[in-house]
């Protein structure tokens, strides 16, 4: 059976044919707002009045609520809030039934790019290997005994820097080591955890995303076991998901009686990745913005346990040996909402796998870097102004030609961050709370994004 890579995606490219002017501004009111006049909107954005728009539409279905107040998810019955109204000769139609609120503070923070001479190299390999960090340039192989996760990451910032290549294609191999134009890759091989280990570190130019991912040479070796060469995280207690694994069989009935090896607290397993983000790879983080638990199954808590086995033994329906010792810590570097949009816009994600011993293997990735939280418990509308901002926002800047007439549908809602670029330098950033809402017109997704202060436009993605 081919071992099945894990995906990492590089750099996502946005068609955003409808951004507009993102203006930085310092926000410092706290509470929340009740009228869409008490906060300042954002210079060069528009709302036309339901008068000037020659409309006389009436707004159905609202809560009355304030945006603390609102349910996480309305299951039918009556929408969280509704309504129905015309861009030029476009209908469209607002029926709100899921709303995402994950922030429990909403602040305003000063960032800025990472740009080539932050990315810190060599402070990063020094940090992770002391003075055993070299250099890798050479071919990278599974067949060779590399772990198959560095050769999978690599191949996929290979094929960013070469998307025309077909010389590794269908290939366990790959170049260690890569300097682009606009991207460049690197592979340090030194001792962590007193084994044997590869680091690597890439930088877009065009993203500005630098990314580092680090995993040992033999897995197997973390859990004294040479022989279980092949590493996996798995969602515990869910049934089937070993399907390409084991033959379709049950992990967790063999395992059972083979409980994690990991004894650390979710609390201490988070701040154990907290530690090594900043501390090794010199990338803030919150202990807000890191999770254990990744979702829920049937109502139980489910975690990624770090699964250690040999997957040639697995394929003849053999797990003896098989050893569970670790969780994976999920990162959102500025947490959001739900929705994947949030990678898009911010570009910033991790997984990093930790037992007692601490951080043993995964990968971050950021665009940016913070340089100070500028505000607290800032002044949001509540939800029922905001909407209605929303829909005449929608009125004066929303393209219905993008749409081809089709019927615009906007629904869930998701409450999150999004940079706005300052005005006196390209590369610093305010970020702000905002509202994402999915789009969809004749079965394709777009994405409307507007300031949570005032309700005015940040981004409109149109389908495609």
């Amino acid at each position: 059976m081919k071992k099945k890579m894990m995906a990492f995606a590089i750099c996502t490219a946005l068609l955003l044919t409808g951004c507009g002017d993102k203006k930085a501004e310092e926000i410092s009111d706290y509470g929340v707002s009740t009228s869409t006049q008490s906060a300042k909107p954002a210079e060069g954005s528009t709302t036309a009045s339901t008068e000037e728009a020659g409309t006389d539409e009436k707004t159905t279905g609202q809560t009355g609520k304030k945006t603390d107040e609102l349910p996480e998810r309305q299951n039918g019955g009556t929408p969280i809030w509704e309504d129905t109204f015309s861009i030029g000769n476009v209908p469209a139609e607002i029926s709100i039934d899921h709303v995402s609120r994950e922030m429990d503070y909403l602040h305003s923070y000063k960032m800025h790019d990472i740009v080539e001479d932050q990315i810190r190299e060599e402070e990063i390999v020094k940090n992770m290997f002391g003075d055993t960090g070299t250099e890798v340039k050479r071919t990278l192989s599974e067949k060779e005994g590399d772990n198959y996760y560095l050769v999978g990451f690599v191949q996929g910032l290979y094929g960013s820097i070469h998307p025309e290549a077909t010389t590794y294609d269908g290939k366990s191999e790959v170049p260690s080591w890569e300097d682009g134009e606009d991207m460049f890759y690197h592979t340090y091989e030194g001792t962590y955890l007193g084994l044997t280990y590869y680091l690597n570190i890439s930088y877009s130019k065009l993203s500005r995303e630098k990314q580092v991912a680090f995993y040992p040479k033999n897995p197997g070796d973390l859990v004294d076991a040479p022989a279980l060469t092949d590493i996996q995280p798995l969602p515990n207690h869910i049934e089937g998901i070993n399907t390409e694994i084991w033959s379709g069989k049950n992990v967790w009935e063999e395992m059972k009686d083979r409980p994690n090896r990991t004894q650390s607290s979710p609390e201490q397993l988070i701040a154990s990745a907290k530690n090594f983000a900043e501390g090794i790879c010199r990338i803030p983080v919150s202990e807000d913005d890191m999770k254990v638990i990744v979702g829920q199954d049937e109502g139980d808590p489910v975690q990624n346990e770090i699964f250690f086995f040999s997957e040639d033994e697995a394929e003849k329906g053999n797990l003896d040996g098989a050893v569970l010792d670790g969780y994976e810590v999920q990162l959102d570097l500025l947490h959001s909402g739900t929705s994947d949009m949030r990678y898009w816009m911010l570009g910033n994600s991790g997984s990093l796998w930790v037992n007692d011993k601490g951080v043993f293997a995964g990968y971050i990735r950021t665009s940016f870097e913070m340089e100070e939280q500028i505000a607290d418990h800032v002044q949001i509308l509540e939800f029922d102004n905001l909407m209605e901002a929303v829909r005449e926002m929608l009125k004066s800047e929303f393209d219905p030609t993008k749409v081809n007439g089709q019927k615009l549908k906007i629904n869930n809602a998701v409450l999150m961050y999004f940079p706005v670029e300052s005005e006196e330098d390209p590369h610093e950033y305010t970020l702000v709370p905002a509202w994402a809402f999915t789009a969809e017109s004749n079965g394709k997704i777009g994405y409307i994004v507007v300031n949570a202060v005032d309700g005015s436009k940040l981004m409109i993605m149109y389908t495609q």
